[in-house]
């Protein structure tokens, strides 16, 4: 096989690798951006793509070092939990919470998202580019409008749809649990324990439905109590008119 044909096959398979990425990425900037103003939620989805692809460069090349940090994937999957009730909680009324018409806010819970959820997708690219950042570049760089036109999508149809959230922060939820479980560690403690492939397993889905639901039910009673506030507030200012 000559070298430019082995090229294009590692480049398309990157590009592969990407997109299956991109339908999470672009569920999370779809979510971050959902309360900023039109002109702002633009903004937000490319310059989050853009530093979140640029970010995934430098982890490719620091890949090694990456994942010989202790229970870097354990971590990652608890701060993607964090994220996911953030998403699920953030409310026009409450000016501390991500994505609530704060652009900077916004481009770094992309940020953060994007850099866990693609810890092992940072391996799986840089096996295959084996060192030659042309492919890492390349196959990241025609990712980039397929991230941005799947977020733009999916941020018209959450705000036609405002159901289809709780859907979003259950996959970045369920995504969270199924990293901590991936973990090394995590694995060899389960090994340890002698629990059996299948009861592992069955432990994994029990927690990750059970963190799942609770993080849903929890975003469901913090928006309905923010709403009985702003309610309240605005019937308070209309008796003092």
């Amino acid at each position: 096989m000559s070298d430019g044909s082995t090229f294009m096959g590692s480049l398309l398979a990157i590009i592969g690798i990407n997109i299956v990425l991109a339908g999470d990425n672009a569920v999370v900037i779809a979510l971050a951006a959902r309360d900023l103003p039109g002109h702002l939620a633009r903004r937000a989805i490319v310059y989050g793509t853009v530093l979140a692809v640029a970010l995934r460069i430098v982890l490719t090349a620091l890949v090694v070092l990456l994942f010989s940090i202790p229970f870097v994937k354990a971590v990652g999957g608890l701060a993607l939990l964090v994220i996911a009730w953030r998403l699920g909680t953030q409310d026009d009324d409450d000016p501390d919470v991500a994505a609530s018409g704060e652009l900077r806010t916004a481009i770094l819970t992309i940020l953060s998202a994007d850099l866990v959820m693609s810890l092992d997708n940072v391996l799986a690219v840089a096996a295959r580019a084996n060192g030659d950042y042309r492919l890492i570049v390349l196959g990241l760089a025609i990712s980039i409008p397929i991230v941005m036109g799947g977020a733009s999508v999916l941020l018209t149809v959450l705000h036609r749809y405002p159901w289809l959230v709780w859907i979003g922060v259950a996959l970045v939820a369920w995504t969270g649990v199924e990293l901590f479980f991936a973990d090394e560690r995590v694995e060899n403690f389960l090994h340890a324990a002698d629990l059996g492939f299948h009861m592992s397993r069955t432990v994994e889905l029990f927690v990750a439905t059970a963190i799942t639901s609770f993080l849903i039910a929890g975003s469901f009673l913090h928006g309905r109590h923010n709403k009985s506030k702003a309610l309240l507030k605005a019937e308070g200012s209309t008796a003092e008119k």
